[in-house]
Formats: structure tokens, sequence, C-alpha cells
């Protein structure tokens, strides 16, 4: 009877599902051989022979960025001396690199260009505001905000300085100020900026440009920070049509698919309807199988992004795949100890732990433990804790309580530790312990553990009513065992109180 009632607070409260990850970006590195595939260190003009080669590629590249409005094209351009070439091609490089993904390589370019144009004609040219924001999106693409606002600054100030009152001149103004509340995270002024833009834009006629795309791109990231999925799409949607028509299968577009395709699943497993999510991370899959090799980290974020969909649809099976296949892809590119294959490790367990496979879960639970511990020197932290607390949660599944009930100690030994004896990760472990003392039949043990549980219950706030409910609910399973059935009935009917008050009463919980 105890076994059979066991499940109301079995449930394995701290498998949490794994989150979307919007890291996407290549790997930085030291050398230009490591962050940089096409192997230039220098550029120079007057280059013959592997050089020129260089020159020309980095020469196309600025075409191709002046071309599809990634830059603009600069006001008071120059005769194409030394300088004013290699600044171009330096510029070109980093655009190439930008749109492969390879964003240390593209700084690298970028900042050798800005350094030639300023030596060339100052600092302070109203035509140096382009590479300066083109920086700044480079630098906030790689997390290093302030360092990217300090560019756009730089951008705001030379825009400020130029005397123009066309249309395009103020809006690239409202979309530089735009991007330096994004990186202050002000989103609210950030997008009051966009849209002030665009409107300019369109009354302006203004172009639909990689420019364009990049601000289109940057709206939608951060409407959907704010969890507004439908205009984060659309503006996602319309990033990608420009950058898929002007660079086709590339690294930046391999970016949008994926941007999209994560907001769209977001959607989906908050509204429960169907959308395109799972394609549009697929199409970014393969383009970056295309364009990198077939193990690479791009992948493994996709990948572990497909995975994430189907656990949160429930399709446990389909998500197990995939997490599979990341964690044998970061293994091979990482190395077995890596922190990243212990959070996917957990993550397989998950799958296999909701599918009922509580030994192959247990195995991916204990690989996880393994590299936590290998790679912190704190045994007793609340990462440590909660690994044990999915591995006994295992054992208790599979009926081997001695082994579950020696972890669920140890959990509970240390979150005391981290939150104190009168808290509630202590209480979620006795509820556990409680439990698996009344399916081992100890159910004096188990009726002062719940005992335990609600003096805490009643004397903190800290603890939820569900808690409390589910400590009542045990309590009776107890007394129920011990033929105390008045006491059961009290019990159970002050646990039936209590969820009413916390859920509703048409909540599945109280069945």
């Amino acid at each position: 009877f105890a076994r059979s009632e066991r499940s109301v607070v079995s449930r394995i409260e701290d498998l949490q599902a794994s989150g979307f990850s919007n890291n996407f970006n290549m790997p930085g590195g030291s050398g230009i051989s490591v962050y940089s595939t096409d192997g230039i260190e220098d550029i120079d003009p007057n280059a013959t022979d592997e050089g020129r080669d260089d020159f020309d590629f980095a020469m196309e590249a600025y075409a191709n960025a002046m071309k599809f409005g990634h830059l603009d094209q600069r006001e008071n351009d120059l005769e194409d001396n030394d300088h004013a070439l290699a600044a171009k091609a330096y510029t070109g490089l980093g655009f190439a690199r930008q749109c492969k993904g390879e964003l240390d390589g593209a700084l690298d370019a970028y900042m050798k260009s800005l350094q030639l144009w300023e030596n060339e004609v100052g600092q302070d040219d109203p035509d140096n505001w382009d590479l300066q924001f083109t920086i700044g999106t480079v630098l906030k693409e790689m997390q290093r905000q302030l360092e990217a606002s300090i560019h756009f600054n730089n951008a705001l100030h030379l825009l400020k300085s130029r005397n123009v009152a066309s249309g395009i001149h103020k809006g690239s103004i409202l979309c530089t100020e735009g991007m330096i509340f994004s990186v202050m995270d002000k989103i609210d002024r950030a997008l009051d900026c966009f849209r002030k833009a665009l409107l300019v834009f369109q009354n302006s006629h203004h172009p639909l440009n990689l420019k364009f795309a990049t601000i289109m791109f940057e709206m939608g990231s951060l409407l959907s920070q704010c969890d507004d999925y439908d205009d984060s799409a659309n503006c996602y949607k319309f990033a990608l049509e420009i950058r898929k028509a002007r660079l086709g299968d590339s690294f930046l577009v391999a970016r949008t698919y994926y941007s999209l395709g994560v907001t769209l699943a977001s959607q989906e497993i908050q509204s429960n309807i169907s959308t395109t999510s799972s394609s549009h991370l697929e199409e970014a899959l393969r383009i970056c199988q295309v364009e990198f090799s077939q193990n690479n980290l791009q992948s493994a974020i996709i990948i572990h992004a497909l995975g994430v969909l189907n656990e949160r649809k429930g399709d446990f099976l389909a998500a197990s795949v995939w997490f599979t296949k990341e964690r044998n892809m970061r293994k091979a590119l990482l190395g077995p100890d890596d922190e990243s294959v212990a959070a996917v490790s957990s993550d397989l367990g998950t799958c296999y732990y909701n599918s009922g496979k509580y030994e192959l879960a247990i195995l991916l639970f204990r690989d996880s433990l393994r590299i936590k511990m290998l790679l912190d020197e704190d045994l007793e932290s609340l990462e440590v804790a909660d690994m044990l607390y999915k591995i006994a949660s295992c054992h208790d599944s599979l009926c081997e309580y001695g082994e579950a009930l020696h972890k669920f100690h140890e959990v509970k030994r240390i979150r005391e530790a981290h939150y104190g004896p009168n808290s509630s990760p202590v209480v979620q472990a006795m509820l556990r312990i409680g439990n698996i003392q009344l399916g081992k039949g100890e159910t004096k043990a188990a009726l002062e553990c719940f005992n335990e549980i609600l003096g805490i219950g009643y004397a903190n706030d800290s603890i939820n009513a569900i808690e409390v409910a589910n400590a009542l609910y045990g309590r009776g399973c107890a007394q129920l065992c011990s033929f105390m059935l008045n006491d059961a009935m009290k019990s159970f009917t002050e646990s039936l109180n209590w969820k009413l008050a916390a859920l509703g009463e048409d909540d599945p919980g109280l069945a």
C-alpha cells in the first residue's frame, strides 16, 4: 500500500530540463591559425604570388561588403594609395571572417583597418563611424559588452559630428543609440530607438541591406528576451530573408536560422502550438556541417537545442537521440572530462529517467558527477548535491531503497550546510527520505520525518504550501499503514485543504 501511494512525493522535482543556449560563436584562440581558417596574417597591396592572392581575396570580400550594404560607402573616399587599399582589404577580410563566424579573426582585421584609416584621415573623420559600429557589433556578439559600448559611443560621436540632415543619417544615429542601450541591458529604450529608426528608414526608402538585417536581428534578440516570441520571430525572419539572399549558406545565415528556431521552439513550448522550429534548427545544422567539419561546437549547440525541444515536448526518445549525438560530439572535440560533457550527460540522464530507463540514467548521472568532482575542488557543492539527488531518485525508482536513502541523506547534509536546516531544498530531500522509509515499511521513522518537516513548514514562510501538503499526505500514509485511521483521515483532509488553497479546485494534483 505504501509503495502504491509513494508517487505523490516521489516526482523527480530537481531534474530540470536544460535550457536553450544562445552562445553560438566560434571558439576564440590566441593565434591566426586557430581562429581564422583563411590563414592570412598580413595584407600587402604590393605583394606578389601568395600574398597577392590574399590581397585579391580580401578586396573581393570588401567589394561584397559594400555591395551588400554591410558598410556604407565612405563620403570622402580617397584615391587608392597603399594605405587606403590595405585598409579596405582588412575591412573585407573582417567581413569574410565575420560571415564565417570567426569573430576573433574578424575583430583583428577590423581593428587593423580602423588603425590604417585613422592614420590616413585622422581619428575624428566622420567616415570612420561605420567601422566603429561594426567593431561594436562583433564585440557584442563576443559578449564583450564594455568594449562594445566604447566603439558604439565612438560611432555615435562621429555620426553626430556630421552636418547632415537626411533621414538615413538620423536613422543611423537612432540605431547606434539603440545598440548602446542594448549593451547596457536597457531593453525597452533600445527597442524604442530601433522602432523609431525603422520608421525613419521606411520613410527614407532605406535599402534592405546587411546593416538593416543586423538591426532586425538585434531587435529579434531583445524581443525574445522579453518573451515576445511573435514579434521576435518576425524580426528574425526579416533578417534571415535579407542575409540568405545575399550570403547564401554562411555562418551568419545559420546563426539566424538557429535564433529563429530557438524563438519558435520557446513559443511552441509556451503555447503548445506546433511551429516550424525543428526545420529551422535542422537547416542551421545542415549549413554548419557544410561550412565546418562534421564535429564542431556550432553543430553541438544546435543539436542541443533540438534535444531540448523534444525533451520539453515530452518526446524523451527523440531527445535522447539528439543528446547522445551532442555528447559524442563534445567528447570528440573537448575530451571526456569537459564541463559541457558533464552538462549534456545530465540532460541525457534526465531523458532516460523520464523514459523509465533508470539503469542507463544512473550511468549518465554518475559520469556527470565524476566530471564535476574532477573539475571542482569543492566536493560539497550544491552541484554535487543536485547530481546525488538525481542518482538517488533513480535508485528509488528501482526500489533500491538502501542506496537511495544513503544518497538522499548526503543531499540533505550538503544542502543544510548551504541553505540552513529550515529551507525548502532541505525539505525536498526530507520528503524523499520519508517517502523511502514508507517504501521500506519503516513507518515509525517515516512518521517522525514527516512530523519534522511539518514543524519546519508551519514555522517558516519560506516553505511553500505544496511541500506542507505533501508532508501531511506522507504523514497520513504512515498513519494509515500503522492503522491510525482517524489520525490518517485528519492528515489527508488537512493536506487536501492546503492544496485547495494553493492550487484551486480544478488542479489535477488534487485527484
